[in-house]
Parts: C-alpha cells; sequence; structure tokens
C-alpha cells in the first residue's frame, strides 16, 4: 500500500502527449493487469469529460444501466468504485486537463482521498499544456505519488515508449 500514482505528460499543443500517455499506458496494462479496467477520459471539455466519466460508470456492476437523466444522481458513486477499487487494480487516463477548472474536476470527481489506502496497481495517468512546475504546484498532495514527464519531442517521435519507462 502506499500513495496513488500519477503519471502526467506536459508539452505544447500537437507535441504528442496523447500519443506518449496511450503508448505508456498500453504498456504498463501488459506489466500490471488492470482487472478493473482501463479508462480513457477525454478532458478537453466539461461534455467529453462527463461522457467519460459515464463510460466508467457503465464498468461499474451496479451503475451499468443508469439513464442519462440519473447520471448527475450517481456520478459520485463513480468515485467510491474507484476508491473501493484501490483493493483492486485500475488505470485512468485523464487526456487534456488544461485548466485549473478541470483539473479541480479531476481531483474532486475521480482521485482518491487523502488517507485512503492505495494498492500499487492503481494508476492515474494524466496529460496536460501545462509547464512542469505548475503540475507540480497543483497536484502537490502527500497522497499522489507525482511523476512529470516532459521529454523533448524528437524522443517522443522516435522511442515513444522507452521515455517514459526508463526513469
Amino acid at each position: 500500500a502506499g500513495r496513488l500514482s500519477v503519471d502526467v505528460f506536459t508539452g505544447t499543443v500537437g507535441s504528442g502527449k496523447s500519443h506518449i500517455a496511450r503508448a505508456y499506458a498500453h504498456r504498463i496494462m501488459h506489466l500490471r493487469g488492470f482487472k478493473s479496467g482501463v479508462h480513457w477520459i477525454d478532458a478537453t471539455s466539461d461534455q467529453l469529460f462527463e461522457q467519460g466519466v459515464r463510460d466508467v460508470a457503465k464498468t461499474v456492476p451496479y451503475l451499468e444501466r443508469i439513464s442519462e437523466a440519473e447520471f448527475r444522481l450517481v456520478q459520485p458513486r463513480v468515485k467510491q468504485w474507484l476508491q473501493a477499487g484501490l483493493r483492486r487494480s485500475w488505470l485512468v487516463v485523464v487526456d487534456g486537463v488544461n485548466s485549473v477548472k478541470m483539473l479541480q474536476r479531476m481531483k474532486a470527481e475521480l482521485l482518491p482521498n487523502g488517507g485512503v489506502e492505495v494498492r500499487e496497481r492503481c494508476h492515474v495517468i494524466m496529460t496536460t499544456r501545462w509547464t512542469k512546475v505548475t503540475v507540480t504546484t497543483a497536484l502537490d498532495d502527500s497522497h499522489f505519488r507525482l511523476v512529470v514527464h516532459n521529454p523533448p519531442p524528437t524522443l517522443i517521435e522516435e522511442h515513444p515508449v522507452e521515455v517514459v519507462t526508463k526513469r
């Protein structure tokens, strides 16, 4: 048990953040095996974020049949399920967290609260255009094991998986 692993990929528009996050997710998915699922959430807008959370909810046994009208009532249950899932294993990729508002939503609606026991196989990957300093400040929290990656674009193009797996 320990802190929740959060890998953040930073870079400018078009620098390959999503590509490298996908490659990294694929790699660790095969290395660790996530029994409770691998989930991709597009955070470039509120609507896409909500759709991504709905897609996660559809994988939760007791939330899979919810209607659109009921979703707002059960949305907090997704976070509860992820926290309960900390005893299992899951991976959530949140792509395009480029505003403070979206980061706050991600933390409030998805990430486990402090004091919750976390297994090594629970993992969050986030992509953002923010700088390493901004990300580190925004996610400065003792219950996260935060690693910020900002590889040079030429390395991403040549070796997307190797760049992030060599720490």
